[in-house]
């Protein structure tokens, strides 16, 4: 009998994102016969530390891997202080090649500086995912696979993420908003690592603080009356006006 799986996207933000969607891409991959991906299943890694990046199964597609390093985030930052006057801890930021660093400035700053960068043109994120949204959609998974058959015709975005660091902890919600730009009605689910799950590293001056930042943050844009929103932009230049998930 032919397993039923909904059209699902499986976004692992960060480091941690990232390890948790590569072992849920090895649970689907472990259904099917041939160790592939089930057809309705898609993934999309994204990260500022260009070793991860880079060491990614070789199996991975490059349309779903987005890098967010940037090698100039310095000189970007100071040529365009005014478009990041609200980011804290931005006197420190150097190249973000290695990680944020612990940062949730630095990484928002890492997917926000590469639209302002670009001339507000569509955000590499927006580009990365409306491929993947658009390639699901288009599956016939009952043609494609008999071992599967997709329930329903909406697609469900499950995003990853730990709330403790610098790269997932700073673009989740620009995320979970630049999804709701191109698909508003979608179903987004967030599996949100706290602090407790890392408490036992040796870096670790920063991981409750960005917990309950994010948490505060999170928090806010989920239960606050949304007209109030006068002056709170994520991505692009657009006011927020509902909750992100």
């Amino acid at each position: 009998m032919p397993t039923q799986l909904r059209r699902t996207i499986y976004i692992g933000a960060g480091g941690t994102g990232v390890q948790t969607v590569l072992q849920v891409r090895d649970y689907f991959k472990s259904l099917t016969k041939d160790g592939s991906l089930p057809p309705m299943i898609k993934c999309l890694f994204i990260d500022t530390d260009e070793n991860q990046v880079q060491n990614l199964d070789s199996s991975i597609p490059d349309s779903e891997i987005l890098s967010l390093s940037e090698r100039d985030a310095k000189p970007i930052y100071q040529a365009n202080k005014s478009k990041y006057e609200t980011y804290t801890n931005m006197s420190s930021i150097r190249a973000l090649i290695n990680g944020a660093g612990q940062y949730r400035s630095h990484g928002r700053f890492s997917i926000m500086c590469k639209e302002n960068a670009s001339g507000n043109v569509q955000n590499p994120f927006s580009a990365k995912f409306t491929k993947i949204y658009n390639d699901i959609m288009r599956i016939d998974a009952n043609a494609t696979n008999p071992d599967f058959v997709t329930m329903g015709n909406d697609v469900e975005i499950h995003l990853a993420f730990s709330m403790s660091g610098g790269t997932g902890a700073g673009i989740f919600l620009s995320l979970a908003y630049l999804i709701r730009e191109i698909v508003p009605t979608c179903k987004i689910v967030a599996y949100a690592y706290a602090s407790s799950f890392f408490m036992d590293l040796p870096t670790k001056e920063q991981i409750q603080q960005n917990s309950y930042a994010s948490l505060l943050e999170l928090d806010y844009c989920m239960s606050s009356d949304h007209t109030e929103f006068q002056d709170i932009k994520y991505p692009s230049e657009n006011l927020i006006s509902r909750a992100p998930f």
